[in-house]
């Protein structure tokens, strides 16, 4: 029986090609429907190879990456809270798992790491912001503990989205 071997660690530019593909398929799997194709191409095209070879390069300390057998196949992006309005010190900015390995836990192993290190911090609260219609982010910050903390809009190449911030105390 092959076992398989799970770890979440600093990116490293060996992983800018497969972040880019998870970052394109994430967003296509949550997002079609809710954003425009051309619009998604376009964000795709923001976050290629060289994004990623720059963020392990630059900002991997509030980055981390789920790897299976060494394969990246997401990652979680964290820090100081943007946002006054919602009453956390701490934000999760990104948290994408490859849409063929969602629904096996993976998703929640980065959330808890990134968690931890916000809370390392002494970081107190946390807040994630989701657009609206992303059923399945929803479900899952719900399901990690979340709740409904406000609204706001966010604009991405001239047309305005509502997004959802679930808060953690």
């Amino acid at each position: 029986m092959a076992t398989l071997t799970i770890d979440i660690r600093h990116p490293d530019t060996e992983d800018a090609s497969a972040l880019s593909e998870v970052f394109v398929s994430a967003w296509d799997e949550a997002y079609r429907g809710i954003i425009p194709d051309v619009d998604l191409r376009r964000i795709a095209s923001r976050r290629g190879p060289e994004y990623w070879t720059h963020v392990a390069q630059n900002a991997a300390r509030q980055v981390l990456v789920l790897s299976l057998d060494g394969a990246a196949r997401g990652y979680v992006t964290f820090g100081h809270n943007r946002h006054d309005r919602i009453p956390a010190q701490g934000e999760v900015y990104e948290l994408y798992v490859d849409p063929v390995c969602q629904g096996a836990g993976l998703g929640r192993r980065l959330f808890d790491a990134a968690r931890q290190r916000l809370a390392a911090r002494r970081s107190k609260g946390l807040v994630i912001w989701a657009l609206a219609g992303n059923d399945r982010a929803d479900g899952f910050y719900r399901s990690c503990g979340g709740h409904v903390a406000g609204e706001d809009r966010i604009r991405f190449f001239g047309r305005n989205y509502r997004r959802i911030a679930y808060l953690w105390r």
